[in-house]
C-alpha cells in the first residue's frame, strides 16, 4: 500500500468521523429545537382555550366553538371530566385521544407523546382546569418527523458526498504534496545503484518535514562518500606502505638464494630482511587496530588508574631509549578512569615512541599527569625541532609523516598518532597537538571516573 493511499484512507477516515460527529450535533439540536417548537405551541394554544373568561358559576367557558378556534388542522382539543370521561372535543377529532395520565391527579401541565389508532405520532398537553376537569390540547408530529427524515436524508447524502469528494480531492492533492520525497527516494536509489555518492538530492530550501528528510539523507550520503574516500586513501595508503618492506624482502631473498655472498654481507641482509619484517609486522598491527576502530573498537573498561599506567609505560620505554631521559611527573593522587587498560598504555607508547624517534637524540621526554575539572590531562613533550602549521594540522591523519620526520626515521608508518587519537575518542576523551620550534607538545584528556 503506497504512503499516497494510506494518507488518503487516514484523511478519509478523520473527516469521515469529524462529519459523523457534526451531523450529529446537527440533527439532535434541529430535533430538539423542533420539538420545543411543538410544546411551545401546545402551551400557546392551551392558554387561549383557558384564559376565557369564567361563567357565573365559576367554571370555565368550554363550548364547541372555542374548541374550534384552535382546532388548526393537525390540532385537536379535548376535555375530560374528572373521571376521565371527555365531555367536550374539537370538531376535527374523529376518536378519543390516548390518556395515559387520566387516572392521575394533575396539579401542573403535563407533555407526552403517544401513538394513535392509525399510527399517528402525537404531542399531548395536559392542562388540570379550576373546575376539575383536564384540557388535552394535542398536536401532530406527522410534519415534524418528516422534516427530520429529510434533515437525516441531507446530512448523511451530503456527508456521503462530502467524504467521496474529500478523498478525491486528498488523493489528487497528495501526488504532489509527496512528489518531494518521490524525487528523494528515486534519487537515493540511483546513488545506490550507480554508486555515486557525489551526487546529493535537491530540495534542502524546503521548509518543514520534507526539507529536514532532505537535509537528513545529503548528510548521510555525504558521510557515505566520506568514509569510502577515507576507505579508498586507506588502502592506497597502506599498500604503498607494504610495498617497500615486501619489495626488500623479496630482493633478499633472491640474493640470498643467489649465493656467494661473504659472511659479513649475508648476516646484514639477514639483519635488512629481519627489520623489514618487522616494520610491516608493525604496520599490520596498526592497520588492525585501526580497521576495528573504523568497525567501533570494542573497549574492556575497569578502573584503572592512570598515573599508573603511565609510570609503567614510562619504565618500559626508559629501558629501549637508554640515550633519553624520560621524566614522569604525576599528582600526588590517583587520576581514576573507567578504561581499557592496554589501549590506554598504548596511548603512552605511541607517544613516548614518537617523542624519542622525531626529537633531538639526548633531549629529555617529558610525561606530566594532572586533574583538570572531570578531566585526567597527560601531555608528552619533547624538545624537537617541531612541526609546520600545515603539518600540525595533519599529524593525526593516517600515514602522514612531516618531511623531517622522514629525513629522522625514514621506517615509520606514520600511524602512530592517528592509533592515539581514536583510542582517546573511543574513551570518550580528545586529543591535541601543540608544536613551535622548542617543541612538541601533545595533550589527551580522558573522562574521570566517577567517584
Amino acid at each position: 500500500m503506497s504512503l499516497r493511499f494510506r494518507l488518503t484512507l487516514l484523511y478519509s477516515l478523520l473527516f469521515a468521523a469529524v462529519l459523523a460527529v457534526f451531523g450529529v450535533i446537527v440533527y439532535l439540536r434541529i430535533s430538539a429545537r423542533l420539538y420545543a417548537s411543538v410544546d411551545d405551541s401546545l402551551s400557546v394554544r392551551a392558554h387561549q382555550i383557558t384564559s376565557r373568561p369564567l361563567a357565573a358559576n365559576g367554571r370555565v367557558q368550554l363550548n364547541q366553538t372555542v374548541l374550534d378556534e384552535i382546532a388548526d388542522p393537525g390540532v385537536y382539543a379535548e376535555v375530560l371530566n374528572p373521571e376521565g370521561v371527555p365531555i367536550e372535543k374539537s370538531s376535527n377529532l374523529t376518536s378519543e385521544l390516548p390518556i395515559a395520565t387520566k387516572h392521575k391527579t394533575l396539579s401542573a401541565p403535563a407533555l407526552e407523546t403517544h401513538d394513535t389508532s392509525n399510527d399517528e405520532r402525537v404531542r399531548i398537553l395536559y392542562q388540570p382546569l379550576e373546575d376539575g376537569n383536564t384540557l388535552l390540547v394535542a398536536r401532530s408530529l406527522h410534519q415534524t418527523d418528516a422534516a427530520l427524515d429529510l434533515i437525516r436524508i441531507l446530512l448523511i447524502g451530503g456527508g456521503v458526498l462530502a467524504l467521496l469528494a474529500a478523498n478525491g480531492l486528498s488523493y489528487i492533492f497528495a501526488g504532489p504534496a509527496l512528489q518531494p520525497i518521490r524525487a528523494a527516494t528515486d534519487t537515493a536509489g540511483e546513488i545506490e545503484a550507480t554508486g555515486d555518492f557525489s551526487r546529493r538530492i535537491e530540495g534542502e530550501e524546503q521548509r518543514g518535514e520534507v526539507g529536514d528528510l532532505v537535509r537528513t539523507l545529503n548528510e548521510l550520503i555525504a558521510k557515505v562518500e566520506s568514509t569510502l574516500d577515507a576507505h579508498r586513501a586507506f588502502l592506497a595508503d597502506s599498500s604503498h606502505e607494504l610495498r617497500r618492506p615486501l619489495a626488500v624482502m623479496r630482493g633478499n631473498l633472491e640474493v640470498l638464494r643467489g649465493g656467494g655472498l661473504p659472511p659479513e654481507d649475508r648476516e646484514q641482509v639477514i639483519a635488512e630482511t629481519e627489520a623489514e619484517s618487522r616494520r610491516m609486522s608493525r604496520i599490520l598491527a596498526d592497520l588492525l587496530l585501526l580497521s576495528q576502530v573504523d568497525a567501533r573498537l570494542i573497549l574492556q573498561r575497569q578502573p584503572v588508574d592512570l598515573a599508573d599506567i603511565a609510570r609503567t609505560v614510562a619504565e618500559r620505554e626508559q629501558q629501549r631509549f637508554r640515550d633519553r631521559q624520560i621524566d614522569v611527573h604525576l599528582p600526588d593522587g590517583p587520576l581514576r578512569i573507567d578504561a581499557d587498560e592496554q589501549r590506554v598504555g598504548q596511548i603512552f607508547e605511541n607517544l613516548i615512541d614518537n617523542a624519542a624517534l622525531y626529537s633531538e637524540p639526548g633531549k629529555p621526554i617529558d610525561v606530566t599527569l594532572r586533574a583538570n575539572g572531570r578531566q585526567a590531562v597527560a601531555e608528552i613533550r619533547d624538545e624537537g625541532p617541531g612541526m609546520s602549521e600545515d603539518e600540525a594540522r595533519h599529524a593525526f591523519e593516517r600515514f602522514f609523516r612531516g618531511r623531517d620526520g622522514r629525513k629522522r626515521h625514514g621506517d615509520g608508518s606514520g600511524l602512530g598518532l592517528a592509533i592515539v587519537r581514536h583510542i582517546a575518542e573511543a574513551h570518550g576523551g580528545s586529543v591535541a597537538l601543540h608544536t613551535s620550534p622548542a617543541g612538541t607538545t601533545v595533550q589527551v584528556e580522558l573522562p574521570l571516573a566517577n567517584s
